[in-house]
């Protein structure tokens, strides 16, 4: 067995949960045959833990060599160390408040110990003070804000007779203190981040021996979802520091693309989907009328989508199903909109399931109507039994595992009567629908626990090597030499040389240095990457040239011409200059139907392209005239300085 640490942060586990929560519990009952040490670390105040374990442990979903690890646990289990060899006083243990004009709220554990005292200010109804208390009465542990801003003022760990133990005065402070106390127990640690909520705490923590690795659950995009597109807030501090991570895994190849493209050709970005389950046994008969869907009750489901195209489907086949398995905040909307529908004898809202398996084994297909997946452990899970699944072909997950017409049906991104199609088309013709299975099924093969360990495994090696050689990288400057477009008129040539200034790239780590030609496109965001070839000059110079072919494949538009640096975990974009700031406009060069006309000044390089049809009809005539009065002009400027 792997004998350094393995741990996954998450902000809270509970027995009814997110698809994240399960995806990192079931992670971690894999993972546990290969490390003998594989923890979770939580970051809420929850004194039932116990009995959520308990029952997670009677669902198969917690299991030994897993172990619990929460912050507030951890200074409560140091505060009662010595608590036996004490006698305080009810008043010396609670350490009594001197605050005034607030009010009290009170948390209870399951035996109805008092567990959490939490004072509000009257006049902000904002709290201001925490105390958390020991199952016997005593307080380890204390937050105090500001009534206002909220802001944290101080944090104190007690010692069993009511003294200060510890002070911190920030939050990140203690979660750093409680992390850094876990890291000193193994000789290298593996901390990987779950959540959005735990990246700030995986950022902070900077002990020797943790290596930091990040996972991403989600799309990265807003809407609409392609490439270019905003980033999802929650998401947009992760990405923009990629390059203090050791391994930042996404559940697709084709995200891991688009990051690497946008942000940077870091090595560190990996991929590993979730696990699909190997089921019991699949279960060649099913209700043939009955169709499901399981996911969070909440707004980027989609989840009316397929209420009102079951309105439609129930048209054609009067005897068909549909059972909403989750939990959120839209429930009462989905009942209320089944009751407009008239749908109550076709549409169930079923709740929370334990028995994900059998849900799915029952049904003829399953439902996918999300705006976006980053993968869909729903897809997984359904097809691993056979059950096959009609989705939006949304990014990132549904096209990348469901095969269309083949294992399953993809449709049109919001196309409520084509899902309605679909959906009519698996419940009347049941050969279609057992071919499907029959292709389903092999989600297996692909996503099969061995084969998922074995890619955790390697990530994180990787990122444990990765720790102790992370590269940092300062602004770099880059003068172009040549470009100019080949007689060919299909080839873009480019030479140049870049200088590191101050970066210094140890020369063992050299051969990870990856050069590359970046064409970036100013609206509609597009990448173009081409690799260049380097030699080292100096140990701060390098020299660069390569060629873009198929130049006429570039479309309509200005791009922006940069170099794309990377070496292991850092990057960098660096513009492209010319030397002693020349400033010129290249001919135009045509290459076929394409128009390619070159901007070279002493800041940047841009490549404006043109095309001709119907829309866009370019005079070339003008178009010259204007490029020579231009020239003319800048020339009588530079003669004036």
């Amino acid at each position: 067995m792997k004998e350094y640490g393995v741990y996954f942060m998450i902000h809270s586990i509970d027995v009814v949960r997110g698809g994240m929560t399960r995806a990192a519990l079931i992670r971690a009952s894999m993972l546990r045959e290969v490390y003998s040490h594989i923890g979770i670390i939580t970051f809420d105040f929850n004194p039932n833990y116990e009995r959520i374990l308990n029952k997670l442990a009677q669902l198969g979903l917690w299991h030994e060599n897993m172990y619990h690890y929460n912050v507030y646990e951890f200074f409560m289990v140091d505060h009662v160390k010595g608590l036996n060899n004490l006698q305080n006083s009810q008043s010396e243990r609670t350490e009594n408040s001197n605050l005034t004009n607030v009010r009290q709220t009170k948390t209870y554990d399951q035996e109805g110990r008092l567990r959490k005292l939490s004072m509000l200010d009257q006049e902000t109804n904002h709290v201001v003070e925490e105390k958390f208390f020991s199952p016997n009465g005593s307080c380890f542990f204390k937050r105090s804000f500001h009534p206002v801003t909220k802001k944290t003022l101080k944090c104190t760990s007690y010692a069993p007779n009511g003294k200060a133990k510890k002070s911190f005065q920030k939050v990140k402070d203690y979660r750093n203190y409680f992390i850094h106390s876990i890291a000193e127990n193994h000789e290298a640690v593996v901390l990987l981040s779950d959540g959005r909520f735990s990246d700030k705490i995986l950022f902070a923590a900077d002990h020797p021996k943790i290596a930091k690795v990040a996972l991403l659950h989600s799309n990265h995009l807003q809407f609409p979802y392609h490439y270019g597109s905003p980033l999802v807030k929650r998401n947009e501090n992760l990405i923009r520091l990629l390059n203090k991570l050791d391994a930042f895994v996404t559940l697709t190849e084709r995200q891991a693309k688009d990051i690497r493209s946008r942000f940077g050709q870091v090595s560190t970005v990996h991929v590993i989907g979730h696990p699909a389950p190997a089921p019991q046994s699949i279960q060649p008969s099913y209700e043939p009328y009955t169709a499901v869907i399981v996911a969070r009750y909440e707004g980027i489901k989609q989840i009316p989508h397929a209420i009102k195209a079951f309105k439609k489907v129930v048209k054609r086949v009067p005897q068909a199903r549909l059972e909403i398995w989750g939990f959120g905040k839209y429930e009462e909307q989905y009942k209320r909109l089944i009751t407009r529908l008239k749908l109550k004898d076709h549409v169930f809202i079923k709740g929370f399931s334990h028995h994900i398996e059998e849900v799915f084994k029952r049904a003829a297909f399953s439902v996918i109507t999300s705006k976006s997946e980053a993968f869909a452990m729903a897809i997984v899970e359904s097809m691993s039994v056979g059950t096959p699944v009609i989705c939006y072909a949304c990014d990132y997950g549904p096209t990348d595992l469901i095969e269309h017409e083949k294992s399953g049906v993809l449709i049109a991104p919001n196309e409520i009567n084509s899902l309605a199609r679909a959906m009519i088309g698996l419940f009347l013709n049941k050969p279609k629908r057992q071919n499907l299975s029959k292709e389903a099924v092999k989600i297996i093969k692909r996503y099969n626990e061995k084969v998922m360990s074995e890619k955790w495994v390697r990530v994180f090696e990787q990122a444990i090597k990765q720790k102790n050689q992370r590269i940092r990288l300062t602004q770099m400057s880059a003068v172009l030499t040549g470009m100019y477009f080949l007689k060919s008129k299909q080839s873009l040539s480019i030479k140049g040389e870049l200088y590191l200034k101050e970066n210094r790239i140890p020369r063992h780590l050299r051969k990870y240095v990856v050069l590359s030609l970046q064409v970036r496109k100013r609206k509609e965001l597009e990448d173009v990457y081409v690799q260049l070839q380097f030699r080292w000059q100096s140990e701060d110079r390098l020299y660069f040239e390569g060629r873009v072919d198929n130049i006429e494949e570039i479309q309509t538009g200005l791009w922006d011409v940069n170099l794309s640096f990377a070496c292991l975990n850092a990057s960098q974009f660096i513009q492209l200059r010319s030397p002693d700031s020349v400033s010129f406009e290249s001919i135009m060069q045509r290459a076929r139907k394409a128009l390619f006309r070159l901007y070279i000044n002493g800041e940047s390089v841009s490549l404006r392209v043109y095309r001709s049809s119907a829309k866009e009809k370019f005079n070339v005539e003008r178009f010259v005239k204007q490029l020579i009065e231009k020239t003319k002009m800048q020339i009588r400027q530079q003669l004036k300085k």
